[in-house]
């Protein structure tokens, strides 16, 4: 049975084989001969040009002169450029969308109260959704900027520096976006991580490496056996043998194994697997392969159109779904097995992003900024290394003797004195018939030209100038527009890339987003850096939050100029020109309201600029009001030994008064209670008389009735 599961992912397994070996060459055609050539020059050795492997695949011939020099103007670029679009990590912003100004009138007639009623509800909750979201984007933006500074092997700032490197001189520069945990930790992060772009692979068949006109990339990795069988769960020894690289490691130690020379012949010490991780959105690749028709209908069905494969020459299966593992597979391992790590796909993106200066049309392929210079450089390679052999033979000093003479002249002619005195034969009188000295042709002035117009030629293809190297050609400029002028267009070529830098730097902030939701970055990881309420906070908006919210309405850009090398000189010139207006107006400001903040901050700014970086005791608080205006007709203020005795009678009087309404409440409250007591008396009296009068009467008619 197991022989019948290899028999079905192997044409899967070598079909994506063969799809990569068709990749490799068109790259090849299309854009690795020459980025290779162009890193020669950057970083290859001297005399790289002229190797015959080198000569007869780029120049049709060979030759080998004396001298051979290599023009590094490669690195020119680099280290001009370089710096110049790139000089920090950028800083990364999370902004919700504008909201959406309106009034109750959408709702109906605005004089209706229900309208208004339901108007003040919907302000209320689009308030509220609104504050919610932007304290997402707040907790998101705090963890995106914490990530470049944390990230290992010198941060996101030697990524994104390695990979414009590369993009300078080859033509594109690749940052990949993945998770990772330090050693010793249990924390998630994210980052983005360099990678050569010789490693990289786009569709053949695409004219572009767009998302959607490309149908898949892949990338190549090389790995020892063991750690790639740690890492994919297979059995320890189940990818020895089908390495096909030899690591550093495995020939220092087999060297002390006497069977290596055998082994190594066998390919047994062979330890690094060659493998290729691939991101399809064209389905798992089943289709024209020769697999069983039945199981290229289920992985339709099961994986779809968004399928990740990890392909290695000599394994008959997916490294990512071993034979033995699909056996018992059900069709939900088979979707997890096959899914994006990441799935950057629901966001229309890569896993990696691509830094391109000059794209190609119709090519999935850039030019390199190098490219257009090729011809003069190799041009100019070849002339100096010729006209410096040519120079140092004219050096050498070569004499011509008669041979009658040259006993007597040579000693002298080679002792390297100051001051030799010769005798020569009396039968030559002329001694320009003696002694000759022989020189050959002097370099043309056409070769110093021609030398002098292809380096111009060459700064003009790849952007380099005079000015940019602090030198001032030609006729200083006498006015400004004149030097207004050179400036701008001078920027306009470092202009343009920073501006290709920043958009991939945006798109770069974006996979990470994506990259740190989907992999579920939570609050155990960002508690150290937000506290408990910025955790729980990142948490319920980010890391729990819907899909849509966190693709849609959470927008990451970065701060325009940001990464750029900042041009003090240029700031501080303008905010001397804006200080002497700023300043009176925000001083007039600060006497109104006391606020000394906008003026602190205008201080602060141009201290900066000046690069004056001990500012304390500069700062200026909040502002105290004036007293009053005094009265000249007021009178004088009263002595206070007379305003202590003032006061101290005014609280015995105060006294008094307090104590006499305490005794007239005492008397009224007594008086009260007397009148209260007598018509209480009255009353019992009263009643005692209304009695003895009914007790009478009583007795009156009684004594009637009787008679």
């Amino acid at each position: 049975m197991l022989q019948t599961v290899d028999e079905l992912l192997s044409p899967l397994a070598k079909g994506w084989l063969g799809k990569i070996d068709i990749a490799y060459k068109r790259k090849r055609e299309r854009f690795q001969d020459i980025a290779d050539q162009c890193m020669q020059f950057f970083s290859g050795t001297v005399g790289f040009m002229y190797d015959a492997a080198y000569q007869q695949k780029f120049m049709g011939g060979s030759f080998s002169p004396t001298f051979k020099i290599t023009l590094n103007k490669a690195f020119e670029i680099v280290a001009l450029f370089g710096p110049l679009i790139y000089h920090q990590n950028p800083q990364r912003e999370v902004d919700p969308p504008d909201p959406i100004d309106y009034g109750p009138e959408i709702f109906g007639d605005p004089n209706d109260p229900m309208v208004q009623q339901q108007y003040q509800q919907a302000i209320a909750r689009d308030k509220m959704r609104r504050s919610v979201l932007k304290s997402g984007c707040q907790a998101v933006k705090r963890y995106l900027n914490y990530t470049p500074e944390e990230q290992p092997n010198g941060g996101l700032q030697q990524a994104s520096e390695d990979a414009i490197t590369e993009a300078l001189i080859k033509g594109r520069g690749v940052l990949w976006s993945n998770s990772y945990i330090a050693p010793g930790s249990n924390r998630r992060l994210t980052g983005s991580f360099y990678d050569s772009v010789d490693r990289l692979l786009i569709d053949p068949d695409s004219e572009s490496n767009n998302f959607g006109e490309a149908f898949w990339i892949a990338r190549e990795c090389n790995e020892p056996h063991w750690k790639l069988e740690r890492e994919r769960g297979l059995p320890y020894g189940s990818l020895r043998g089908k390495g096909n690289l030899e690591s550093a490691e495995s020939q220092g130690a087999s060297r002390g194994n006497r069977r290596s020379k055998r082994d190594r012949e066998l390919g047994t010490t062979f330890d690094n697997v060659r493998y290729w991780k691939i991101w399809s959105i064209g389905g798992i690749g089943t289709r024209m392969t020769g697999t069983a028709k039945d199981l290229q209908t289920a992985f339709d069905e099961v994986v779809g159109d968004y399928a990740y494969l990890e392909v290695a020459r000599g394994v008959d299966w997916p490294l990512n779904m071993p034979a033995d593992r699909f056996l018992n597979a059900t069709d939900e391992d088979v979707r997890q097995a096959f899914s994006w790590p990441v799935p950057y796909w629901k966001d229309q993106r890569w896993p990696c992003v691509m830094l391109d200066f000059y794209r190609q049309p119709n090519c999935a392929w850039p030019i390199s900024p190098l490219r257009p210079g090729l011809g003069e450089l190799v041009a100019l390679n070849i002339i100096i290394s010729e006209l410096t052999h040519h120079v140092y033979q004219n050096s050498r000093t070569v004499i011509a003797v008669l041979k009658s003479a040259m006993k007597d002249l040579e000693g002298a002619l080679t002792s390297g004195k100051d001051l030799c005195v010769v005798g020569i034969p009396e039968i030559l009188k002329d001694i320009d018939h003696l002694i000759k000295f022989i020189q050959g042709p002097p370099v043309q002035y056409d070769v110093w030209r021609i030398i002098e117009h292809l380096f111009s030629l060459f700064d003009k293809r790849v952007g380099l100038s005079e000015l940019m190297y602090g030198l001032n050609p030609g006729a200083a400029s006498r006015t400004s527009p004149d030097a207004e002028t050179k400036q701008q267009m001078l920027s306009i070529r470092p202009d343009y890339m920073v501006k290709k830098v920043e958009q991939w730097q945006r798109e770069v902030t974006r996979n990470e987003k994506l990259c740190a939701y989907y992999e579920k970055i939570g609050a155990e990881t960002v508690q150290p850096l937000m506290g408990d309420t910025g955790a729980s906070i990142f948490e319920q908006t980010f890391t729990n939050a819907d899909e849509e919210t966190v693709l849609r309405e959470m927008t990451c850009t970065i701060r325009t100029g940001s990464a750029r090398k900042p041009n003090k000189q240029r700031d501080a010139a303008n905010l001397k020109e804006i200080y002497q207006p700023n300043s009176i107006q925000l001083g007039q400001y600060q006497a109104q309201t006391g606020d000394s903040g906008p003026l602190n901050e205008l201080n602060r700014r141009l201290y900066e600029t000046m690069e004056i970086e001990d500012m304390d005791g500069l700062m200026m608080g909040p502002v105290q009001p004036p007293p009053p205006p005094l009265d000249p007709n007021a009178p004088p203020p009263p002595d206070p030994a007379q305003e202590a005795k003032a006061e101290n009678m005014r609280t015995d009087m105060q006294m008094q008064q307090a104590r006499q309404t305490q005794q007239m409440q005492i008397a009224a409250a007594q008086h009260q209670q007397d009148i209260q007591q007598q018509g209480e008396s009255h009353a019992a009296d009263m009643v005692v008389k209304m009695a003895k009068l009914r007790i009478d009467r009583m007795k009156t008619e009684n004594k009637g009735k009787a008679a």
